[in-house]
């Protein structure tokens, strides 16, 4: 099998991001969900990607290795991701799944740390997933002490995506979930 130049750009965002359903690597690298998944199903076939899905009412997710841990969690990413990247109201400026930020011997990790310019503002974002539990505190001492100014040169906005409301002593933007959170993004 020949890799195309767009083969080669999905494999690679599917290493960096782990895994992405049917609809998100549509979103990134396709026209039409009936291309995209012609072409999954040449790689998966092909032994490029390996694919799994729930139950057949849902899309299959994509991944190279090793199946996530938790499929759910590391799908949301992303998703969150392309739409970041593909909103025509959004200027994505930099993404890293995964994002460490370290600070006085101390390190905390972001699921998706984004930069994007909207409404003419450049914004920083720590974005956290939290489907299963509740958002944690990590992010407390690292804003009210300042320390993100060695990264950002404003405030970065933390995201919380749960079901659970955050209980946090710093200003924490919560989304029960992935729709809310693009319906709301033009509030920034």
């Amino acid at each position: 099998m020949k890799l195309t130049n767009r083969d080669r750009e999905l494999l690679s965002f599917i290493r960096e991001y782990k895994c992405a359903n049917t609809g998100t690597i549509e979103r990134l690298f396709f026209k039409s969900k009936q291309t995209a998944q012609k072409r999954l199903k040449i790689l998966s076939d092909n032994k490029k990607l390996k694919k799994v899905r729930e139950d057949i009412n849902v899309p299959y997710t994509y991944y190279i290795n090793k199946k996530p841990r938790n499929i759910v969690h590391t799908n949301t990413i992303s998703e969150i991701y392309s739409y970041l990247s593909t909103n025509d109201n959004i200027k994505l400026i930099k993404a890293k799944r995964e994002y460490e930020i370290k600070y006085r011997n101390k390190s905390i990790r972001a699921d998706l740390m984004a930069v994007i310019k909207i409404n003419n503002k450049i914004i920083p974002l720590l974005i956290e997933v939290d489907l299963n539990k509740t958002y944690s505190n990590k992010y407390t001492e690292y804003i009210t002490n300042g320390y993100y100014k060695q990264l950002f040169p404003i405030k970065p906005i933390i995201i919380s995506i749960s079901k659970y409301k955050p209980k946090s002593s710093i200003s924490v933007i919560h989304f029960k979930n992935v729709e809310e959170f693009f319906n709301n993004m033009h509030t920034f």
